[in-house]
């Protein structure tokens, strides 16, 4: 398994990961190494890291039996993707789509719609209106809920680092009214007038009905995602046992299509 990324000094790097079962038929998986793309990120460049990464730990390719990655055109293409080169080596190795990602793809395509693209932008505005400020984090630290220490940013890419967010920002919903209304009375004259100015707007916005709907039915329909989320990305999964709570899911979704109100 690889997938690529820019680190926060903006290179390329190709994490690799391999998931195998051991003699005692125990489904395991270990993280490689880091590989840096300094010949750029075409299928043939991370086909030939990955390839030397594996010699390198003394792994033969023709022992590999899967490859998983995201759908993107270098790492999944037909004819010059990472994963027909590599099948091309070893036609054993069977290239899958990496099943959480479809998920976060098939997710994230439903954030689409326009009046939860605005609740999470919505969101994440208001976690940075606090994170972004040690005065203002402290005054909402004064209401939050024990054991929750601020807001979770949600422009993640992950889908379910948006669900983290938006849960976190659900639960302390009164908790970031009443640091507003704080911040807009100003009764101890600790923050400047843009500050409270902002908060009164943000106060109108929590107080809007097409928010509210938005958070709840957003917040409500992404749950039910979770579990079978976090099940995907765990090391010892197995899609084979994971089969009929993914049907039991569809199903329940279409069930609450079917019964939606026009």
């Amino acid at each position: 398994m690889a997938d690529e990324a820019s680190d926060c000094a903006t290179l390329e790097q190709l994490s690799i990961v391999i998931h195998y079962v051991d003699l005692n038929s125990n489904i395991k998986e270990v993280f490689l190494r880091f590989f840096e793309c300094k010949t750029g990120t075409s299928g043939s460049n991370i086909a030939t890291n990955i390839l030397e990464t594996l010699k390198e730990f003394g792994l033969d390719i023709q022992r590999c039996r899967g490859q998983s990655y995201d759908g993107a055109a270098s790492m999944a293409g037909e004819y010059k993707g990472v994963s027909s080169l590599i099948k091309n080596v070893n036609s054993k190795a069977l290239f899958v789509h990496c099943a959480s990602h479809k998920l976060s793809l098939v997710v994230g395509k439903s954030c689409q719609i326009q009046h939860v693209k605005n609740l999470l932008e919505q969101v994440k505005d208001i976690s940075y209106f606090f994170n972004l400020s040690p005065k203002r984090s402290n005054c909402l630290k004064k209401y939050l809920l024990i054991g929750q220490a601020k807001l979770i940013d949600t422009c993640r890419t992950r889908w379910v680092q948006k669900l983290r967010g938006l849960n976190v920002f659900f639960d302390n919903y009164s908790a970031v009214f009443s640091a507003f209304e704080e911040m807009e009375d100003n009764n101890l004259k600790e923050y400047n007038k843009e500050t409270s100015s902002k908060a009164s707007s943000f106060m109108e916005l929590l107080s809007n009905f097409s928010f509210i709907v938005s958070l709840v039915l957003t917040k409500q329909l992404m749950d039910y995602f979770y579990g079978i989320t976090i099940t995907l990305q765990t090391k010892s999964f197995d899609i084979s046992q994971q089969v009929d709570e993914i049907q039991n899911l569809t199903n329940r979704l279409k069930e609450i299509q079917k019964n939606a109100d026009p």
